[in-house]
C-alpha cells in the first residue's frame, strides 16, 4: 500500500529525542522492527509501561509519524491498479497490519480506499506484532480473503484459481 517505514524511523528518533532517551540508533530500529508500539516504549524505557502512559506515547509518536509522512505521501506504484484488477475478479481483500486506528484511518483515506476492504485488522486485534501475525491470519483463513498488509502485499497462489492467476497478470504490478 505505502512504503512508509522510513517514516515511522524518523518518527521514533523525534520521539526519543524529545524524550531525552539515549539510544543506539540502528540496534533500537533494528530491534522495534515489527513490533508494536508497547512493546518498542518498553524496550526503549527497559520498564513496563501502563496502558495510560504507553496511549500518551503512543498519540505523540503517531502523531509525530503522520505530521513528517503527510506531505510526501504516495502509494507504491501500481498498487490501486493491482486491487482493481482483484476486485475484477471478484476476489475479496482485506487488510492485516500492527498500524493503529489513527493510522490505518490515515492510510487508508489518504488512498482513498476507506471502504474498499472487506475486512481491515489492526494492532488492538494481536498480542503481539510482526512477525508473529499468526492469529490474524487464522482468524481470516476461512474467509477467502486476500491480505493485503500495509507494508507488504502477501498473495496465496494456492488461495487462487488457476485461470484467475492466468488472467490476474501479476508482472503488471
Amino acid at each position: 500500500m505505502v512504503d512508509n517505514m522510513e517514516f515511522h524511523n524518523r518518527a521514533w528518533m523525534e520521539f526519543i529525542e524529545r524524550r531525552g532517551v539515549e539510544v543506539k540508533t540502528g540496534e533500537f530500529l533494528n530491534t522495534a522492527k515489527g513490533r508494536r508500539n508497547t512493546e518498542i516504549l518498553e524496550i526503549l524505557l527497559e520498564r513496563k509501561i501502563e496502558k495510560k502512559e504507553q496511549k500518551i506515547f503512543e498519540e505523540e509518536k503517531e502523531s509525530i509519524y503522520r505530521e513528517i509522512y503527510k506531505p510526501v505521501f504516495k502509494e507504491i506504484a501500481g498498487f490501486k491498479t493491482f486491487l482493481s484488477k482483484l476486485d475484477e475478479l471478484g476476489i475479496k481483500t482485506g487488510v492485516a497490519t500492527n498500524a493503529n486506528l489513527e493510522n490505518r484511518i490515515f492510510t487508508l483515506e489518504l488512498l482513498e480506499l476507506q471502504d474498499f476492504f472487506t475486512v481491515v485488522v489492526g494492532s488492538e486485534d494481536v498480542e503481539k506484532g510482526k512477525p508473529i501475525q499468526s492469529f490474524i491470519c487464522w482468524r481470516l483463513k476461512d474467509s477467502g480473503l486476500i491480505l493485503v498488509n500495509v507494508w507488504l502485499l502477501r498473495i496465496r497462489h494456492s488461495e487462487l484459481n488457476q485461470q484467475k492467476m492466468r488472467d490476474l497478470k501479476l508482472s503488471e504490478f
